[in-house]
C-alpha cells in the first residue's frame, strides 16, 4: 500500500499531498490513463504545480465533468489552501449564483493556466477540502463540508478491505461532484494506484479500456452492463455497487455475466462508503450491503435509524453561508435497517422515500425504473 499514510499526521494542521509524495518516491509510476497514453505521477504533480488561479476567494467553484484536467485543477486548488465546492454541470444557472454568492466562492473556468514559475506546496493546509451538495430529494439540497481527514480516513477504509496497492486502477466511472466518484481519487492516489479515465459516452461503460481491476457504479450502470449482455473482463477483480436500489434480479443477472459483484452503502454526510461486502456467490439468499468498515461504528437509534459513528463522518454543514460543525463524528442516516448476527447491514428502507448508493440520493421512483 505504501508509506504514504506514514506521513499523515492526524491532528496536524498541514496535510501531504498524495500526488507529491508518490511524485518523489515513484515518479515513473502511472496516476491516471487516458485513452492510450497515460500520466505518470511525476508528470501529473508537474501539472499540479505549474496551474494557478487568478481568483483571491477561499472557495474555488468547480462546475464541469470529470477528465484529468480538472484533477489537475482540484488538487492545485487544495496546495493552494483552498475549498473546493464541486457542482453538476446540470445545476440551474440560478442556483448556481446562489450558492456562490452565499459561500462567498469563485467560480473558475475549465480551462488549465500554466504559468512560468511553479509553486512548491506540497501540502494542504485548508480546514476544509470540499463542500458538496446531498441530492435534496425531499427538499432544498444541504451543502455538506468534508476535511482532508475524513477523504484520507474513507479511502484507507476502502483501501483496507480491497487491499488495494499500487498495480491496481479504478475505472472513475461516477461523477467528482458526486462523493462516490471524488473518492475514487482519493483512494487511488493514496495507495499509489492509477486512475482510469473515459469520456462520457452513451450506452454502457467500457470496462476493456484501461484494464480497470476495480470500477464502481451504482445500479442503472450495472444494468446497462445487463441488458447489453456485457460479460466482466478478466482484468475486473471488484465491482463495487451501492447495496440500497440493487434488485436480487439484477445481482443474479450480474453475476451470470461474471461480475465480482460487492454491494455497499455510504452517503455524502460520510464521504462515501461505510460499509461493504464480500463478493457476491451465485447461491446467495439474501441481499444486504455489507460489514462496516474499518474505523466505523453501525449502531440503530431508539426509532430504527442507523447511526454512524467514525473518522470519515463529515466535518459538518453550511448554513446560510456559516460552517457549523458536526459533533463527536456522528452522523443518523436516517435509513431503516437491521444489523444480522454476523454485523452486514440489511436495509429496510428511508423514511423519506429515498435509498442512498454509494454517495448517490435515488428516489424509489428511479429504482422502479431502472
Amino acid at each position: 500500500m505504501g508509506l504514504y499514510r506514514d506521513q499523515v499526521h492526524w491532528s496536524s494542521e498541514q496535510v501531504p499531498c498524495p500526488i507529491a509524495w508518490h511524485a518523489i518516491h515513484h515518479p515513473d509510476s502511472p496516476a491516471i490513463h487516458r485513452g492510450r497514453d497515460s500520466w505518470t505521477y511525476a508528470e501529473l504533480d508537474n501539472r499540479i504545480r505549474t496551474t494557478e488561479f487568478d481568483s483571491d476567494g477561499h472557495m474555488l467553484v468547480f462546475q464541469e465533468w470529470n477528465s484529468p484536467d480538472l484533477v489537475v485543477r482540484i488538487f492545485s486548488a487544495w496546495r493552494a489552501g483552498k475549498t473546493v465546492l464541486l457542482l453538476n454541470p446540470r445545476l440551474p444557472e440560478q442556483a448556481v449564483h446562489r450558492l456562490t454568492e452565499e459561500l462567498d466562492g469563485r467560480r473558475v473556468p475549465a480551462t488549465v493556466r500554466n504559468q512560468a514559475t511553479t509553486s512548491e506546496a506540497r501540502y494542504y493546509s485548508a480546514s476544509i477540502a470540499t463542500a458538496m451538495l446531498t441530492s435534496g430529494s425531499t427538499g432544498k439540497p444541504s451543502v455538506v463540508g468534508h476535511s482532508f481527514v475524513n477523504h484520507i480516513s474513507s479511502a484507507y477504509a476502502c483501501m483496507s478491505e480491497l487491499d488495494m496497492d499500487a498495480d491496481d486502477s479504478w475505472l472513475w466511472s461516477l461523477p467528482a461532484f458526486h462523493v462516490g466518484g471524488l473518492s475514487v481519487l482519493w483512494r487511488c492516489f493514496c495507495s499509489g494506484a492509477s486512475v482510469v479515465y473515459q469520456p462520457r459516452q452513451k450506452g454502457p461503460l467500457n470496462l476493456e479500456m484501461g484494464s480497470p481491476s476495480i470500477c464502481s457504479v451504482v445500479s442503472t450502470q450495472l444494468s446497462d452492463l445487463v441488458a447489453a449482455q456485457i460479460c466482466s473482463p478478466t482484468s475486473l477483480k471488484n465491482m463495487i455497487v451501492g447495496g440500497g436500489p440493487l434488485s436480487e434480479g439484477l445481482l443474479r443477472k450480474a453475476l451470470e455475466l461474471g461480475y465480482p459483484v460487492r454491494t455497499t452503502f455510504g452517503m455524502t454526510e460520510t464521504t462515501s462508503m461505510v460499509t461493504l461486502s464480500e463478493q457476491w456467490s451465485k447461491s446467495f439468499e439474501s441481499l444486504h450491503a455489507g460489514r462496516a468498515l474499518e474505523g466505523v461504528s453501525l449502531t440503530l437509534g431508539d426509532e430504527g435509524n442507523l447511526i454512524i459513528r467514525g473518522p470519515m463522518v463529515c466535518a459538518g454543514f453550511y448554513e446560510k453561508g456559516e460552517f457549523k460543525a458536526v459533533e463527536a463524528r456522528t452522523m443518523d442516516s436516517k435509513d431503516q435497517g437491521s444489523l444480522l448476527p454476523d454485523g452486514a447491514l440489511q436495509l429496510a428502507g428511508r423514511s423519506d422515500g429515498v435509498f442512498i448508493s454509494g454517495g448517490e440520493n435515488i428516489s424509489t421512483g428511479e429504482i422502479e425504473r431502472a
